[in-house]
């Protein structure tokens, strides 16, 4: 096990330790805050930041190590479905804490414009209505909005 996986083992954050801070005032202050105010919120805003910013970083190092050992685990996965495939192993792998099973899944593919529209033409037979029909659902969807920060390095 390398150095870093054993680093994220010990990794424990407490639910405690990471609470939102909702300050008393409202999103509108009613008043302009005195400049020892302004020092007080800039130095919280700053240690915000670079907590954020430490946050950042681990989750950056720790997806690239989740990444690898993703891709090892694919290679791995690959290798013993196509063993059990050309040996017809069907049964489960026992290993010491359960068993290996493959399974099949089906899932359906995103639900694209041009299907949306072939199936609205082979049902209703008129291309010119399934294509507004198409549209109309498309500009129906639903949009989404968050606020969220985002990293963008100096180059």
């Amino acid at each position: 096990m390398s150095k870093k996986i054993k680093q994220i083992d010990k990794l424990e954050l407490s639910d405690d330790e990471y609470e939102k801070e909702i300050d008393s005032v409202s999103d509108e202050p009613t008043t302009q805050p005195t400049p020892e105010e302004i020092i007080k919120i800039n130095n919280k805003i700053s240690g915000y930041v670079k907590d954020w910013i430490e946050c950042d970083d681990k989750i950056k190092e720790y997806q690239a190590i989740s990444k690898k050992l993703k891709e090892k685990k694919k290679i791995q996965e690959e290798n013993i479905i196509s063993l059990m495939n050309k040996y017809d192993v069907n049964d489960p792998i026992k290993i010491s804490d359960g068993k290996i099973v493959k399974n099949i899944s089906k899932t359906k593919t995103t639900l694209k414009q041009d299907v949306i529209e072939s199936a609205l033409v082979e049902l209703i037979k008129n291309p010119e209505k399934a294509k507004i029909m198409t549209n109309f659902i498309l500009e129906k969807r639903p949009t989404k909005e968050r606020e969220y920060l985002k990293r963008v390095k100096n180059k």
